[in-house]
């Protein structure tokens, strides 16, 4: 999945996976990783984890990549996907690079795409089991994909607060079926209270992910 981004008149390819796109995400609350901070109750659990993470990479360990086969999978299928979304509406998708949050330096997303001659973004999903795809079909509003799958709900809000989108599509891929089964593309708009709820969990996160980066520098000074 490449990148572009301008530097002066120089242009620079960047690849989702890369050293340069890694180093860009590194220690920051990333879209795909959001929801974790999204806990009904707060943070939890598993949002200090999380926290925790960004914090070491911050400090410049590098954590295991643990990279599943349908992981695998939706990377080697994202293009294909990609190809037949432009087919089927007869658009174009315009790359993008990691975008920063204008409202956090420490924190971004990666959308998979802009949708030419729009504000429009996509959020392409291409399940190793194509039962999930299904499940995707079945999927027919925004409160449905909040409850269902809140990890790709909140990536996608993550998305809007990042960009000024106008609206963003939930689209899911499976070669295993034919037709209108193949693609499912759901309109996803803005909900602002939400996005506001995300972007305080995510200044929360990083102003305890600093407080403890500085602990940690005093306790050895």
């Amino acid at each position: 999945m490449e990148q572009v981004e301008q530097s002066g008149d120089e242009l620079i390819q960047i690849f989702q996976g890369s050293d340069e796109w890694l180093a860009q995400r590194r220690g920051k609350i990333t879209a795909s990783e959001v929801h974790k901070i999204m806990g009904v109750r707060g943070l939890g659990k598993t949002g200090e984890s999380y926290i925790m993470e960004c914090v070491a990479e911050e400090l410049g360990a590098e954590l295991p990549m643990v990279e599943t086969k349908a992981m695998e999978w939706g990377k080697f299928m994202e293009p294909e996907a990609k190809k037949h979304y432009k087919r089927v509406y007869k658009v174009e998708i315009i790359e993008q690079p990691f975008l920063i949050a204008e409202w956090c330096g420490d924190a971004g997303a990666s959308p998979d795409g802009r949708i030419n001659l729009s504000n429009g973004f996509i959020e392409i999903k291409c399940p190793y089991d194509p039962t999930n795809h299904l499940k995707h079909l079945m999927i027919t509003s925004a409160e449905e994909l909040k409850s269902e799958k809140p990890e790709y709900y909140w990536q996608i809000m993550m998305g809007f607060a990042t960009t000024d989108a106008d609206w963003w599509e939930f689209v899911s891929y499976s070669e295993s079926f034919t037709g209108k089964l193949r693609m499912s593309v759901l309109p996803i708009y803005p909900n602002q209270a939400d996005i506001a709820l995300l972007k305080s969990r995510v200044l929360e996160a990083v102003m305890i992910k600093n407080e403890i980066i500085e602990k940690i520098k005093k306790r050895l000074a």
